[in-house]
């Protein structure tokens, strides 16, 4: 166990998403202040270079200032409780990992249960679990522990729910927030969105509305998405006879919500930091990988009760990794499904049969020295068993 040591490629998602959370967050509450206090101030120098005002007029003038300044002071405190509760979330991951004595037993297990635990909720809340999320992460005392990753991956839910519901709102929004690190990614997903909300105006054949809204919002996209720009306008000239021309037929098809779906939940992963697939998919394919072999793919050599690659269940992750690369075979036993190696040596009965000494002293010792062969059912004893010695 001395040799233990966190899985940094597992951690490191642990511990960046609340440190970009935190960075978002304190990016945004610098932009309102900026923002709604440049407006303030400029009100402020209006009103004295303004005619002068009764005082009725003045105060008004004055008390609407006063809201404004109190309506930023409630949402800066909003966002201040949120960045204390990324950096305390962020505070705590590191606690935690760094309180973790690697040289002891006990100390390794602790730490394996925490990260079990963590990549299940994750997984449960990137498949919008919810409920059942909230229930494990308190069963487990792990709601301050998670509270940051769950809060992220259910606004990305929310999106992916509307874009089902062929609704495009929340997804732009989310651009505007997230424009800078979209751009440094060169993502093509506000385009895209674009594209899609002109195609659903002619689905509903507005093709006047469809046209405005081409106009309105291609010019600052049309250096950079020229092509975009003339597919567009070729889906408007055509979409009344839109089966007729192969080309553009392909943008009018309902598939085209999910390949949005797709690739938001790119998008989204890469600008907070996290893995395309799920920690407990990929530490699972990483496991999966070591023990996969050609012969998993035998239909006749499967073993799904004591093999996990050949279990039903986990034929879809099996899928997408290689088989392993063995020099040398390993024999498992088909009692016990356990290896056999020089510590529990396989052993041949009269009939050919093989099977490890351990199931077979096991089964002898249940029927009072009786052996049974599991595959001919053929009765022996201790005594007729032959040891194999493997070169």
């Amino acid at each position: 166990m001395s040799g233990i040591r966190p899985d940094l490629s597992v951690e490191y998602s642990l511990i960046r998403m609340p440190y970009d959370a935190g960075v978002r967050t304190f990016k945004g509450s610098k932009k309102t202040i900026e923002k709604e206090m440049s407006s303030i101030l400029n009100s402020i120098i209006g009103l004295k270079k303004e005619v002068p005002q009764t005082k009725t007029q003045t105060t008004t003038s004055i008390t609407n200032l006063i809201t404004r300044l109190k309506t930023l002071k409630r949402r800066l405190d909003e966002n201040y409780h949120e960045e204390d509760e990324i950096y305390e979330c962020c505070k705590k991951r590191l606690l935690r990992l760094s309180t973790f004595d690697f040289q002891k037993k006990e100390s390794v297990n602790e730490y394996l249960n925490t990260r079990v635990n963590h990549l299940i909720i994750e997984h449960l809340a990137r498949n919008d679990c919810t409920e059942t999320v909230k229930s494990i992460s308190k069963e487990y005392n792990m709601e301050d522990f998670v509270s940051v990753d769950l809060k992220i991956i259910q606004e990305y839910n929310a999106i992916i729910r509307d874009l089902r519901n062929k609704s495009c709102e929340s997804a732009f929004l989310w651009c505007q927030a997230n424009k800078t690190k979209l751009l440094r990614i060169d993502s093509q997903f506000e385009i895209k969105l674009f594209f899609q909300e002109f195609i659903e105006l002619l689905k509903r054949n507005e093709s006047d509305k469809a046209l405005k809204y081409l106009r309105k919002y291609s010019g600052p996209i049309k250096n950079q998405n020229i092509e975009e720009i003339k597919k567009a306008m070729g889906c408007l000239t055509y979409f009344k006879q839109i089966d007729r021309f192969p080309t553009y037929k392909f943008y009018f098809e309902e598939e085209r919500w999910n390949d949005l779906i797709n690739i938001f939940q790119r998008d989204s992963f890469l600008v907070s930091g996290i893995t395309t697939h799920s920690n407990l998919e990929i530490s699972l394919q990483a496991g999966l990988s070591a023990l996969k072999t050609d012969s998993c793919l035998d239909n006749k050599l499967c073993k799904p009760e004591v093999c996990p690659v050949c279990n039903p269940s986990m034929k879809k992750l099996v899928n997408r990794v290689p088989s392993t690369h063995k020099v040398v075979s390993s024999l498992i036993c088909r009692i016990t499904g356990e290896v056999m190696d020089e510590h529990n040596p396989p052993v041949s009965l009269p009939n050919g049969q093989v099977y490890s000494e351990k199931a077979l002293k096991l089964m002898s010792e249940k029927d009072n020295g009786k052996i049974i062969c599991p595959t001919t059912k053929t009765e022996y004893t201790l005594q007729d068993l032959k040891k194999i010695y493997i070169s």
